[in-house]
């Protein structure tokens, strides 16, 4: 993975599209099975929402919240690790981001999909076909969630990914789910003193 991540942390100004991801270790024991199920570290995933007040936030799905906007300073905990960022390389137009938002608000405060389903996204690659991204679930998952909201920003086709089958690894590696044309190349966000 080293090779897929630039080396230096960088200062960032988010937009809307960028994903973030990061290692929760609050629970170590579940990292090796993270690692057996090739789902990571990282271990959990975002993406960045504009609120309708304008302020920005981070769309994800936690088990102890469901689908929430959480504040950048979420990153900043001690028991969050290795925080990643990939740049979306082109900004929205306002069309796009209101089409983002309206599809994101449908999501916040469903349920999270509980770890029997976060783990069933290790049981193959998210580029298995046929399929077609279902956008609208009753729960879901950190990474199920960022991928199908990749869908409702429209950088990636609907055809070209399954949620359901996505973890955090396939987000940031581009070996399953190339998601290179969008979004730049993942880089370390040093949140020691660089905030958002």
């Amino acid at each position: 993975m080293k090779s897929l991540i630039a080396a230096v942390a960088i200062a960032w100004t988010p937009q809307v599209g960028d994903i973030v991801f990061s290692t929760n270790t609050t629970r170590p024991g579940r990292l090796p099975l993270y690692r057996i199920a090739r789902a990571g570290p990282p271990t959990h995933v975002a993406i960045v929402y504009q609120r309708p007040n304008g302020s920005y936030g981070l769309l994800e799905s936690t088990e102890h919240t469901g689908v929430v906007v959480s504040s950048f300073w979420e990153l900043t905990r001690p028991d969050r690790t290795h925080v990643y960022v990939r740049r979306i390389r082109r900004p929205l137009t306002r069309m796009e981001s209101r089409t983002f938002q309206i599809w994101a608000e449908r999501q916040i405060g469903k349920p999270f999909a509980g770890y029997v389903r976060a783990g069933m996204t290790a049981l193959g690659p998210c580029t298995l076909q046929p399929f077609r991204a279902q956008l609208e679930s009753r729960k879901w998952a950190c990474s199920e969630l960022a991928a199908a909201a990749t869908v409702a920003l429209g950088r990636v086709d609907a055809t070209g990914v399954a949620p359901k089958l996505t973890d955090p690894q396939d987000l940031i590696s581009d070996e399953f789910l190339n998601l290179s044309k969008h979004w730049e190349k993942p880089v370390p966000w040093d949140t020691r003193g660089l905030h958002p």
